[in-house]
């Protein structure tokens, strides 16, 4: 009698076992935003431990708590691996697994979110360096995939190198702790970026959750960002960003880009053009996105009395590139203030992720809010009665040209450098020109937009999209 208890119970306890709830040990993570295909639904691949046999999976929320069970893959050898598909786009959802009926075989996981991916990358306007007053505030879907390698809760600042485990970003990982410790942000007065202002818009006018990659490292050069060095993973900047996008799925919505002022100087510029173009196409290649959406912030202000004409090579590359390449969008800088000689400050940063999410929302998200900035068109000559001028005449998707106060910012340069305009305007009866007046016409004169290192540039389009600096395009002569 003795054994025949103590059988039942060993069965019992076998039984209780075999069912047990699985486990989970790759393809999640709390606040972990999974990128959403085509039809608004994501596919979320998930590996894990359990006894031999069926494991099934379904996604709950608080407004949805019956969903289907999936039966997303057999164990064997005490192992799974498995995908949970058609996750709609939304959140915050919570994962329940189990292997058998009983509710004591159920492994619940939470929270996650199916939404949109968008890479930020670039040097220290994109890492942030805006004062840590009046930040963007946090938002319940807004995440970010952080330096670490963790999601958790977008919040200033985004990116915090000290974190990383790559020696790219972080050296002290090769010397001393691994992983690296988190960083405590209590106290800082610098960090404040753009990106946590650009997807807040965006999750406010599409209730989509947003998932930020933060990859930007200030002080960076195209050179230092170049694709060849992709597979030295964590040893360079490009390699980073490549590893942390596969391990987040791979796939992503978009790609915000704030670089150039490391590259505005007499080697560098000249090549700009091309290696910017060259790693617009190496993304979209190794993302496996051709039309991948791409938008960059042109190089703003820099307050360096030294000649600038390197600095305005770099504007103007940035400005044709936008013209030239599908699915590009160029945004400006040139009108916002500054933290410092050369960083955007924190007003300004949030404008420019403003800016961003409006091309965002247009060419992404079908909301037809804005289209791309003013571009020039046309130059010709004209006279009244009282002088002569120029005519600039611009695309303006986004309605009419505008200025606060006084137009400012175009400049007609000759051989020597002298600037000829003493009167600029929108045209009362165009609002889509701009009118240059001038004492005489000269020829081979050139005319730029936001000429120099900190100019006074005041046109926007009636949405707020600034114009972009460019220069030098050569004058008409008749």
């Amino acid at each position: 009698m003795h054994r025949y208890a103590l059988a039942i119970v060993c069965c019992a306890l076998v039984s209780l076992w075999a069912v047990a709830a699985p486990v989970i040990t790759g393809g999640f993570a709390p606040n972990r935003v999974y990128q959403v295909g085509e039809d608004d639904t994501a596919s979320i691949a998930l590996s894990g431990t359990g006894e031999d046999g069926p494991v099934e999976a379904r996604w709950i929320s608080r407004g949805n708590t019956d969903t289907a069970w999936q039966t997303i893959a057999t164990a064997a050898d005490g192992e799974w691996s498995g995908t949970l598909e058609g996750v709609p786009v939304g959140g915050p959802y919570t994962l329940v697994l189990r292997q058998g009926e009983g509710e004591d075989q159920r492994a619940i996981f939470g929270d996650i979110y199916c939404g949109d991916l968008w890479v930020l990358a670039g040097q220290s306007n994109m890492q942030g360096v805006g004062n840590n007053l009046a930040v963007t505030p946090p938002h319940p879907r807004v995440m970010v995939f952080a330096k670490n390698d963790e999601w958790r809760i977008a919040e200033e600042p985004l990116h915090r190198l000290a974190e990383s485990p790559d020696v790219v970003h972080n050296r002290r990982e090769q010397l001393e702790e691994s992983p690296a410790p988190a960083v405590d942000v209590t106290g800082w007065t610098k960090g404040a970026g753009l990106g946590l202002a650009f997807a807040t818009a965006v999750t406010e006018a599409t209730g989509r959750p947003i998932g930020l990659i933060a990859c930007a490292h200030g002080g960076t050069s195209m050179e230092q960002w170049d694709p060849a060095k992709r597979d030295e993973g964590g040893a360079s900047l490009y390699g980073s960003m490549y590893r942390r996008v596969q391990l987040v799925g791979g796939e992503v919505t978009g790609l915000l880009w704030y670089q150039g002022e490391s590259d505005a100087n007499a080697d560098a510029a000249p090549l700009y053009k091309d290696k910017f173009q060259a790693f617009i196409e190496a993304v979209r290649s190794d993302f496996n996105a051709p039309d991948l959406p791409f938008y960059y912030v042109q190089i703003g202000r820099f307050t360096n009395p030294n000649d600038s004409i390197h600095w305005d090579q770099v504007q103007h590359a940035q400005y044709e590139l936008a013209a030239e390449m599908d699915a590009v969008e160029v945004v400006s800088a040139i009108d916002l203030a500054l933290d410092d000689r050369i960083h955007i400050d924190t007003k300004g940063l949030q404008t420019l992720g403003h800016r961003f999410a409006m091309l965002a929302l247009t060419n992404v998200y079908n909301a037809n809010i804005v289209g791309s900035a003013p571009r020039l068109h046309t130059i010709t000559r004209g006279e009244a009665p009282y002088g002569r001028y120029y005519r600039l005449t611009f695309d303006v998707p986004n309605g009419a040209l505008t200025a606060p106060g006084l137009v400012h910012g175009f400049t007609i340069h000759d051989a020597d450098g002298t600037q000829q305009v003493f009167k600029q305007e929108v045209d009362p009866d165009d609002l889509k020109s701009i009118l240059l007046w001038v004492m005489q016409y000269m020829d081979d004169t050139t005319l730029h937009y936001g000429y120099g290192y900190d100019p006074v540039c005041t046109v926007v389009d009636t949405s707020g999209l600034s114009m972009p600096a460019f220069g030098p395009i050569p004058l008409p002569t008749e």
